[in-house]
């Protein structure tokens, strides 16, 4: 459980640098370096539970819509790359945080597997200028290793019982609107920071 005192003692980074690398360790998974990285700033950036929401223009929440994500990245050349990073790092931490909410839905495990899949391949297509090139091979690894990223995100989760049940963002999107203790102690328990408690962890 990720909870105050751990955090105190610990920071974000390496808190989950420490559970990817046991993850891989038990997974028996080699990475390079660079997806090492990615995948503990991935756990960082969605441990701050609004970056897995959009928001309409009257600032209500709204889930993310990969294939709202796909259609603009089609139809906004030049806001390709940032859609389709954001389409595959949230189609990775889904599938391996909320796997276990998928498998009896319609948009199911595979979908998001397959989205995410899509994503990083297209990213390391479009890296063909010489500024870019140097980052082509990390997409091209996550891409070719999604699935496997997948488990050792499932894995940290199981760990740190971080996994959540399927009415765990019913209960953030609560607690957005009316700010109760006791959904901020619900989404404490299971590893989920508010955006002000993580604010106030961070500073101290």
């Amino acid at each position: 459980m990720v909870d105050s005192t751990s955090l105190n003692e610990q920071s974000l980074g390496e808190f989950f640098r420490d559970r990817v690398h046991g993850s891989l360790r038990h997974l028996h998974l080699n990475l390079s370096q660079d997806v090492e990285f990615y995948l503990v700033n991935l756990l960082i950036h969605f441990s701050t539970t609004d970056k897995l929401y959009d928001r309409s223009e009257n600032g209500e929440v709204k889930d993310i819509a990969l294939v709202e994500m796909l259609l603009n990245a089609h139809i906004l050349p030049s806001q390709q790359v940032p859609i389709l990073k954001k389409m595959g790092d949230v189609s990775l931490y889904i599938s391996g945080f909320f796997s276990d909410s998928l498998f009896k839905k319609m948009i199911n495990l595979d979908y998001y597997i397959k989205m995410g899949n899509y994503a990083y391949a297209s990213l390391s297509h479009l890296m063909t200028t010489p500024f870019s090139k140097g980052i082509k091979p990390l997409f091209h690894e996550l891409a070719e290793k999604f699935i496997p990223l997948v488990e050792v995100i499932s894995g940290i989760a199981d760990e740190t019982h971080l996994k959540a049940d399927q009415n765990l963002l019913k209960v953030y999107e609560r607690w957005l609107t009316l700010g109760t203790d006791k959904d901020k102690k619900r989404l404490m328990s299971q590893g989920l920071i508010p955006n002000e408690l993580l604010k106030g962890l961070l500073e101290q």
